[in-house]
């Protein structure tokens, strides 16, 4: 009896240190619509959705919606600050996830990154993502927007799992354009250096050929019929991209540090 005894203890112990992680990872939500933008059939299979990425790729994945009329460095606390409050992170609280937070009113949005993403998230990569969702939301389609937002983090690359060959293979390939400039740059200044050589050596010239005496110019006039004027506009620099907003690496006002940028759509 005393050792079945032992075994319940032992059964408890386990339940009171594993059950509670096991809930709060169950209770995380993904989407917040505090703006009335999605239906509830959106609503649920978007949360479907971004469940689903979450443990695909390893990060945690939050789009929020609200209808407050935040301008740029609003926007930004809000999504940080959000992230921090419900302590989101893949791996602990506060670590790897990306949110998505957008007013309906002002038509502003803000990407906050945090842990293993804001790494991930070079502005080569924020500028993808961008391009993925914005469109969608310059439309108002609010949910196309969201889930446009999820699907782009197939392109993640889930840190919790080893790298492989195939992995090194992709990050080859995507390194290619790199090394092809690098090759037809060094092609080219040696292509140059091999013609500049060689024009040094040359020594015939416009008069080597020409009989002396047999050409001359009697006279030159210079007639004008009409004067012409072209104008030629100056284009304006182009806006920002995205509209600004805060992002790059900072610390939040919760001491947590985000990458991300902000924009209007």
């Amino acid at each position: 009896m005393r050792k079945y005894g032992v075994y319940a203890v032992v059964i408890v112990l386990f339940l009171c240190v594993f059950t509670p992680q096991a809930q709060a990872a169950g209770e995380k939500q993904w989407i917040f619509d505090y703006a009335g933008a999605l239906s509830d059939s959106e609503l649920e299979r978007l949360e479907s959705e971004a469940a689903k990425m979450v443990e695909k790729k390893g990060l945690d994945i939050v789009v929020l919606f609200v209808n407050d009329g935040y301008n740029a460095s609003e926007m930004q606390d809000l999504a940080d600050d959000f992230y921090d409050e419900h302590a989101y992170g893949y791996e602990e609280p506060h670590g790897t996830g990306v949110l998505l937070a957008v007013d309906i009113n002002s038509r502003r949005y803000h990407i906050s990154t945090s842990g293993g993403a804001e790494d991930y998230f070079t502005n080569s990569r924020l500028d993808d993502l961008e391009d993925a969702f914005v469109p969608a939301l310059s439309d108002s389609d609010w949910a196309e927007a969201a889930e446009d937002f999820i699907d782009f983090m197939n392109q993640f690359r889930n840190p919790n799992l080893p790298i492989t060959m195939q992995d090194r293979l992709a990050a080859s390939v995507a390194r290619l354009p790199f090394y092809l400039v690098i090759a037809a740059g060094g092609s080219g200044i040696i292509v140059w250096i091999m013609v500049k050589k060689r024009a040094n050596k040359v020594t015939v010239n416009s008069n080597t050929y020409m009989q002396p005496g047999s050409f001359s110019i009697v006279q030159q006039d210079d007639l004008y019929l009409r004067e012409y004027t072209t104008r030629t506009r100056i284009p304006k620099n182009p806006p920002n991209r995205g509209g600004g907003g805060g992002g790059g690496h900072h610390v939040s006002s919760g001491g947590f540090s985000h990458g991300g940028r902000g924009g209007s759509f």
